[in-house]
């Protein structure tokens, strides 16, 4: 057993590992193409409501999502930023008018839920007034499993959140600190 041992360890020193050796370069990354991007989503069975034309700069894709399990149908955008590194998921959930932008309690809520959020995040726009919910992931060998897993996270999140985004309600009774 020691004579093998020792032949083994010969071998090794004498022809190398036949393993990765720290100088090996990386495979290279694949980043998605807006056509690959818009394909994908095309093929995964969401309805496209909003396709970009060839002459956008910026190639925004609305989907619809739907699930038997939600009470409303979610519109969300995705699309890639300009450099092509990261893919943008996003949901308008409101437009805020100046008395709903008023409302501190319910705006700051919204912050602290961005706490327990994960990688969706409430944002307002202040110019348009706008409330939305996002993500963002890289655009690094993103598979078609991970692109539909963000989108759902993000659907899941719109969904368990509504009661704090949705202005419509926010007249009503129930206070913004609930859940």
């Amino acid at each position: 057993m020691r004579k093998f041992i020792l032949a083994m360890a010969v071998a090794v020193v004498a022809f190398g590992f036949t393993g990765a050796h720290a100088d090996d370069p990386k495979p290279a990354s694949r980043a998605l193409s807006d056509d690959e991007l818009f394909t994908i989503l095309e093929n995964m069975g969401y309805e496209i409501m909003v396709k970009p034309k060839e002459t956008d700069t910026v190639k925004c894709i609305t989907v619809k999502v739907t699930r038997r399990d939600f009470p409303i149908d979610i519109p969300m955008t995705v699309k890639l930023s300009g450099d092509k590194s990261t893919v943008y998921f996003f949901v308008n959930l409101a437009d805020l008018t100046d008395k709903k932008w008023g409302d501190a309690e319910r705006l700051l809520k919204l912050l602290e839920l961005n706490d327990t959020g994960g990688k969706n995040q409430f944002r307002v726009n202040p110019k348009s007034k706008q409330l939305w919910l996002s993500r963002f992931t890289d655009n690094t060998d993103l598979t078609p499993v991970a692109l539909k897993r963000h989108i759902e996270m993000l659907a899941t999140r719109v969904v368990d959140t509504q009661n704090h985004w949705d202005a419509k309600k926010w007249g009503a009774t129930e206070t913004a600190t609930k859940k």
